[in-house]
Order: C-alpha cells, then structure tokens, then sequence
C-alpha cells in the first residue's frame, strides 16, 4: 500500500474512535495529574489538541515538521507554559502529550496499513 493510502486509513480510524481515545488519554493523564486539573479542562485541552493533529495529518500527510502542523505546534507551547504557570514539571507535561501514543499503540497495532502510517508519524513528530 502506498503511504497515502495508509494515512487514509490511519485518519479514519483517529477519527471513528476519537471519543474512545480521547477518554482513554483523558483518564490516563487524570490519574498522573492527581486532581490538579479537572478533567472537564484536560478533556477539552486534550480535544484541542487532539483535533489540530488529526486536521493536521487529514490536510498535510504526517511530516509533523509541516506548516500543517502549525496550529498543533501552537496549543503545544501553549500547553507547555499554562502548565508551567500552574506548578507542573517539564516531565508531566511532556507526559501528557506522550501519553496520547501509549492510548494509540495498543489499537493500532493490530491493523497493519494504520500501523504502517502511525509508524510513520510517531517518528516524525
């Protein structure tokens, strides 16, 4: 298969369970955080993000170093210094963004055209 066709496939499935992985990230990051963030707000910190990146890869392929990613790259550093302000580490934060490929890997792994593709993008972004 061809790699656009494999992140065809990879939008459809970030897509379609897009509830399901939100929560599970959600949760995830929720239990690290320890209650310092409601997860009313992560839910929708996460969502942001989460809908930048899947626009992101439908309009511009995975090269996470492309001007398609710029809105995602944006809530990134917005992200990083929100959570300085409210007293988290370096480390948690960047957690919270890594956590989103430990929610993914297990569901993609499975398939072997979106694995090929989250491959892909995991390395690039």
């Amino acid at each position: 298969m061809t790699a656009e066709i494999n992140t065809r496939l990879l939008v459809e499935i970030l897509t379609a369970r897009r509830d399901d992985f939100l929560a599970q990230w959600t949760r995830t990051i929720g239990d690290d955080l320890q209650g310092r963030l409601s997860l009313a707000e992560l839910g929708h910190e996460l969502g942001e993000l989460y809908e930048a990146v899947l626009k992101a890869i439908s309009v511009g392929g995975l090269d996470g170093r492309g001007e398609h990613f710029g809105e995602a790259r944006g809530l990134l550093i917005e992200l990083s210094r929100n959570r300085a302000r409210q007293g988290f580490t370096p480390t948690e934060t960047a957690r919270s963004v890594f956590a989103l490929k430990e929610v993914l890997e297990p569901s993609l792994a499975g398939e072997a055209a979106s694995a090929q593709a989250y491959r892909t993008w995991r390395t690039r972004w």
